[in-house]
């Protein structure tokens, strides 16, 4: 059992698309008791996709679990590739090296807008959070999009760059858009703990 968009929901197995490399789960809950805040639509350059908020109880019911339980960000590993060829990793990071202590949404500075005639954060925002010289926090996915866009630096936000080493060349690379949203994900797991402190989500 665990908790999607803030429902209780239950594990059906491997999702459609799981791998050994790249693994990941087909759940199920009911839509109606899920909280609008944790899933939502995400424009890319090839349609709309939607997002989703999960929480997992991880029952320590042995030493394997708890150990398993110490791995921080930096002991996991992630593929780094260009985006026309993702099923060939240039390179390999880790979590901590893209995340450290980076901002998780942006500020916006609405002396600094310049009004443009097309807004290019508004534009490239994917889910619709920046409208009409106005941020909405609760559509907001911490992207970056709007940072990284605006050419009048209307919009800080701390996204990071990751130092990596590719064909024997030392690079770094900005991280210009995230597609996980850590601050969600923290809501939801605190969320989690809470309920399972009190006794309403029942292992």
């Amino acid at each position: 059992k665990v908790l999607l968009n803030g429902a209780e929901a239950f594990i059906l197995g491997d999702g459609t698309r799981s791998s050994a490399e790249k693994p990941n789960l087909m759940l199920s809950g009911d839509l109606t008791e899920m909280n609008p805040y944790y899933f939502g639509g995400f424009k890319t350059g090839l349609g709309g996709e939607i997002y989703n908020t999960v929480a997992i109880p991880i029952p320590v019911l042995n030493e394997e679990i708890y150990n398993n339980l110490l791995i921080q960000d930096k002991d996991v590993s992630i593929p780094v590739a260009d985006i026309k060829g993702r099923h060939l990793p240039l390179a390999e990071t880790n979590y901590y090296q893209l995340w450290k202590d980076y901002d998780l949404r942006p500020q916006y500075n609405g002396d600094e807008c310049s009004v443009c005639d097309e807004c290019e954060a508004e534009k490239v925002c994917p889910t619709n959070a920046f409208s009409n010289k106005r941020l909405d926090l609760s559509r907001c996915f911490g992207c970056g999009m709007c940072a990284s866009f605006c050419s009048h630096n209307a919009f800080d936000m701390d996204t990071g760059s990751v130092d990596l080493e590719i064909d024997e060349k030392n690079v770094n690379i900005p991280i210009i858009c995230r597609q996980s949203d850590r601050l969600r994900a923290n809501k939801l797991s605190l969320k989690l703990k809470k309920m399972i402190k009190s006794g309403e989500f029942k292992l």
